[in-house]
């Protein structure tokens, strides 16, 4: 789903290779990436999950498995909208523009590893608060309160 992200993300990676080894050697590289490479790549973390555990990992859909909140929500529009808690600043400032500063000392959501163990009583709330306007809203409420999000096209 996301390998066009991991491909460029990879060669991100090998641009800054390729110019250390210049800046070092005096002399260039030829950088290569393809997508089904990226992809590979992106499943690294699930394959590690399940060589531990010994199972295959849930289905997320758009959440992430250590990032609680981290996907699409619906507005009272009908329509989609991403949000990205990846630092617990971001969880701050989603609580706060939410006006559910009480989530911030809720055993159950301090931390990012409470959060994820949480992650569906985490998801139902903020579902019910996320219905409360539409996903315009939301994004221009969040955007302003430093919240990553952005409108699911």
């Amino acid at each position: 789903m996301w390998s066009w992200w991991e491909a460029a993300a990879l060669l991100a990676f090998g641009i800054s290779a390729a110019l250390l080894h210049r800046e070092r050697h005096g002399v260039g590289q030829l950088i290569d990436t393809s997508l089904l490479s990226a992809a590979l790549f992106s499943t690294i973390p699930r394959d590690g999950e399940t060589l531990r555990s010994g199972r295959a990992p849930e289905r997320l859909g758009s959440r992430h498995p250590t990032m609680v909140p981290y996907g699409n929500y619906q507005g009272s529009d009908g329509r989609y909208f991403f949000a990205a808690c990846f630092t617990e600043k971001f969880w701050q400032n989603l609580c706060r523009a939410i006006e559910r500063e009480d989530l911030l000392s809720d055993q159950r959501f301090i931390g990012s590893t409470a959060r994820t163990a949480n992650r569906n009583a985490l998801d139902t709330i903020l579902e019910q608060e996320f219905l409360m306007h539409t996903a315009d809203y939301w994004v221009a409420h969040l955007n302003a309160a430093d919240m990553p999000c952005a409108k699911v096209q």
